[in-house]
């Protein structure tokens, strides 16, 4: 459809006697979160805005080199050891409910994803590839080489540019969400870098991603750094379990900032081992599970060895691989070792924990409904339940494609209401541009103060300074961020004790 004249449907001036949509839906946010929810609400006959980066690398989902956690009718894992699995990783915190529900819907979803195109590796009798990874006591993860994320992008996004019910904006952001005089959401004011548009709807989903780049180090994109989650706290949603932010164990060591590369979990599934400087395997000194542990004992695991023999990053041994097998299973990892000047065939490969992924966020009703009429949150961006204190390998993505679904159906089954029966309130004013310097500065103390080990005494001052510069600043974007690491931090000191991802220093 012309941008022009879906503009009217989303501003509720279509006059066009055959428009049949269903509803009018934004969706922000382009990984596999945002856009499996696009192409589902399209196919339901609703019409959909789909604001998203400018490029797909800038997505969490594109890098994603593990895969998807399924249990599937022809192995010999079964869903209730995949939901054991899931609730141990969660380290209590996790609601069965919904991990079940999630678990059993993951062959389904498989299905789908095949049937928009995408084609998971399989093994000599042409059955899947399964991948075992850190936390699972099965081979259980799908998995496109170690390019799943890029796999799977690159099949959706052929799905939205067919579908005439989807009008794709790259580029496009969230700067605020619109509050009707009622309460609820109306759609969002988004920004192309130049200019400012203003996008009506019944309903918006945000699908914007984590809050990775919060961080000074991190395996996620600049953009990852939880813009939706802050915009929908400004908005009055709810959010929960924010102190648990996912460290991933084995980021490859950089002395710059920014997003490093990460080293996936599925290289020591296949035999990679930890160790120190010394050259000692040393994950058996922590867990029995040793290098197959989850992801928040070993990133713990890696920051006391670094500690005790204070240096910056641990080792990754793959040298033992048979020769040519650590390329062919893992050819981008391979290749981005290989551009630093690394040979995995004989140097070890150096490895920090790196912020990765955030299993608290805005709070859902198993729908994808927050408490904010007319909003709703999937993927990372959201708190679910699934994944409690602490994630389970690989079953982010299928949370994504399920939840994908579920959220698509309750918009389609909900009532209708037309877009302008409640006036929007007013009340944006452009600010400052974002001060880079600012930002930085604010990315080292969130990776020093909210990183794998946490200081109760400095956590109380630094609540007090970001609070304080908050309510000083100009810069919309700084504010936003600073009420993220507020929650956060916040939210951390309603523990006493280590609990999943979160750890205080003793």
């Amino acid at each position: 459809m012309p941008a022009d004249l879906l503009i009217e449907c989303l501003t509720g001036t279509c006059v066009r006697p055959n428009c049949t949509m269903k509803n009018r839906v934004l969706v922000v946010g382009g990984g596999l979160a945002g856009t499996a929810v696009a192409i589902h609400l399209a196919h339901s006959g609703n019409q959909v805005v789909l604001a998203m980066p400018k490029h797909v690398q800038d997505t969490n989902s594109y890098h994603a080199q593990g895969g998807i956690a399924a249990v599937l009718s022809n192995t010999e894992d079964s869903l209730d050891q995949h939901l054991e699995d899931t609730l141990e990783a969660g380290a209590g915190m996790t609601d069965e409910t919904v991990a079940r529900y999630v678990i059993e819907h993951a062959a389904e979803e498989i299905s789908q994803l095949e049937s928009w195109g995408v084609h998971f590796d399989e093994v000599e009798d042409h059955s899947y590839s399964l991948h075992r990874e850190g936390g699972h006591s099965a081979s259980r993860i799908l998995h496109i080489k170690d390019y799943t994320g890029k796999g799977i992008m690159t099949a959706l996004y052929e799905q939205l540019e067919s579908h005439p019910n989807i009008e794709v904006h790259k580029g496009w952001r969230a700067d605020k969400l619109l509050r009707r005089s009622d309460g609820s959401c109306g759609g969002a004011l988004l920004h192309d870098g130049e200019e400012y548009y203003t996008v009506e709807a019944d309903h918006t989903v945000l699908a914007t991603g984590g809050l990775g780049a919060l961080f000074n180090t991190t395996s996620n994109p600049d953009l990852a750094w939880g813009s939706g989650v802050a915009l929908a706290m400004e908005l009055g949603a709810k959010v929960r379990d924010m102190a648990f932010v996912q460290f991933h164990p084995t980021v490859l060591y950089s002395d710059q900032p920014g997003k490093s590369l990460l080293i996936s979990e599925a290289v020591r599934g296949a035999g990679g081992i930890l160790r120190n400087h010394d050259g000692v395997a040393f994950m058996t000194q922590y867990d029995k599970r040793g290098d197959l542990a989850t992801r928040d004992v070993v990133s713990k695991s890696i920051y006391n060895e670094m500690l005790k023999a204070d240096v910056k990053w641990m080792y990754l041994d793959v040298t033992h691989f048979e020769t040519g097998k650590f390329e062919e299973v893992f050819p981008i990892i391979s290749e981005g070792l290989r551009q630093r000047g690394l040979d995995p065939a004989v140097d070890l490969i150096p490895v920090t924990p790196a912020s990765h992924y955030h299993c608290g966020g805005i709070d859902t009703a198993i729908s994808g409904a927050t408490n904010v009429s007319g909003l709703w949150a999937l993927g990372e961006c959201a708190r679910t339940g699934l994944h409690g204190a602490n994630r389970l390998a690989s079953n982010s993505l299928l949370e994504a494609i399920v939840f994908a679904r579920t959220v698509a159906d309750s918009i389609s089954k909900s009532v209708e209401r037309a877009v302008s029966d409640v006036p929007l309130a007013a009340e944006f004013s452009e600010s400052e541009a974002s001060d880079r310097s600012e930002i930085e500065n604010l990315q080292r103390e969130v990776s020093r103060y909210l990183g794998v080990m946490r200081n109760r005494a400095e956590l109380d001052e630094m609540i007090a300074s970001w609070e304080s510069r908050k309510e000083s600043t100009s810069n919309r974007e700084l504010a936003l961020r600073l009420a993220l690491c507020i929650e956060i931090a916040k939210d951390s000191l309603r523990y006493s004790q280590d609990v999943g991802a979160l750890t205080w220093m003793a």
